[in-house]
């Protein structure tokens, strides 16, 4: 056994991070639903995260809203996974231009994010990235190379349920996990190609990053920009998969509903 550790490990080596933590995921999608409700119990724990409650005015609105775009784009796509992972999302009261998801199906949007749109499009061009994080599974790919390379790697051997149990109560790192650039890429083709199967104008996908790239340079620049890929080579990205498919740059913004919207957000 000792011999055969040595040699699996000796061949990850030669193998990418991206391609290897897929090839490495010991997890089930029952464990993903798992991890992710982990995740969403320690960030509701954390009053660092203000979520939005049934308590606060307008919240019914705002999360019928948000959760009617994302029926939309899972009713118009066969998206993976999507009768296993009960997917929601849940909105955060910050100024934060962000929004991340864990796996298993839990989506999470900032107000600030929501604020800095224009069009419903838009929003929807966020959640489907998302969504797409989910659905490719990129959390818990993350997690079992990363459980791999912290030496659990016994601990998956012997049984499933023990790595489980051993990586269960880092859901923060789950939730905060930095996804690879192939992973970002992937998500913003599998976003843009769901989209381009709705009413909305898919290359509205692409509005975020170009919005996001004004602000490079400003004084106090948003975090997503320290974090996330250059936005210039996700818009070329997105640009190339919508052309392959020659998706025309047409399509629904509803600009009129989202200003509305946007009247009922803290």
């Amino acid at each position: 056994m000792k011999r055969f550790l040595v040699a699996f490990l000796f061949s990850l080596s030669f193998l990418g991070c991206a391609s290897l933590s897929r090839s490495l995921n010991f997890f089930s999608l029952e464990d993903d639903v798992l991890l992710g409700r982990q995740a969403d119990a320690q960030l509701k724990a954390d009053a660092r995260y203000r979520f939005l409650k049934p308590t606060d005015r307008n919240y019914q609105a705002i999360v019928d809203y948000v959760n009617r775009v994302k029926d939309k784009l899972l009713q118009a796509n066969q998206i993976p996974h999507e009768e296993a992972f009960d997917y929601r999302v849940q909105v955060i009261n910050d100024d934060v231009i962000n929004a991340f998801a864990t796996a298993g199906g839990y989506v999470y949007v900032y107000t600030g994010i929501m604020k800095f749109l224009d069009n419903e499009a838009q929003l929807a061009g966020v959640l489907a990235h998302e969504i797409a994080h989910v659905a490719h599974r990129h959390g818990s790919n993350q997690m079992a190379f990363k459980g791999i390379t912290r030496s659990v790697l016994a601990e998956a051997l012997k049984g499933k349920s023990q790595a489980v149990q051993a990586l269960a109560g880092i859901g923060y790192e789950l939730a905060m996990l930095s996804y690879s650039r192939e992973d970002e890429n992937q998500a913003d083709e599998s976003g843009a190609l769901w989209m381009s199967k709705t009413d909305y104008n898919p290359y509205e996908s692409q509005a975020f990053f170009k919005k996001i790239r004004e602000l490079k340079n400003a004084p106090n620049p948003p975090e997503f920009l320290s974090t996330h890929p250059n936005p210039e080579n996700r818009i070329a990205n997105i640009e190339r998969v919508l052309r392959a498919i020659n998706a025309k740059n047409d399509g629904a913004l509803y600009e009129r509903e989202y200003r509305e919207f946007k009247k009922l957000l803290p």
